[in-house]
């Protein structure tokens, strides 16, 4: 399973966001891919590694302007991943044109859950369309 989130919408406080990023790859029994080319700022690097160890790792490659030609080289040994950038709006980051991309890749059939939406990419009927709005 292909999950994505955009931290932003999980507060504006570290404490706040680093129990939420834990609780949802717990849940989700999945790895948190971080995507951010520079992974600092709100949420950096050091911090995700130290309060989420094993469940974090970071993949350059995925944050630059050739990440399309990147996602097709990175292995991700994952079963469930969760993509993480922090562009609240997936609609509005290159998370979704990833997610689809590794899709492709990993599994046709793969579903796509962008988790701060109600939104599902795949082949289900539950699958919304959402107007962009970024």
């Amino acid at each position: 399973m292909i999950y994505t989130i955009g931290y932003t919408s999980l507060g504006f406080r570290i404490y706040q966001i680093i129990p939420k990023l834990r609780q949802i790859a717990d849940e989700k029994r999945a790895t948190i891919v971080d995507i951010r080319s520079r992974p600092y700022g709100l949420v950096n690097l050091n911090q995700l590694k130290r309060e989420l160890g094993a469940r974090y790792v970071w993949v350059q490659e995925l944050g630059f302007p050739q990440y399309k030609e990147n996602a097709e080289r990175v292995n991700l040994p994952y079963n469930n991943i969760i993509l993480m950038c922090a562009e609240k709006d997936y609609k509005c980051c290159h998370r979704a044109d990833v997610a689809k991309i590794l899709r492709n890749i990993r599994n046709d059939n793969e579903v796509i859950v962008h988790l701060n939406s109600a939104e599902v990419d795949g082949n289900t009927n539950n699958q919304k369309k959402l107007a962009l709005g970024c």
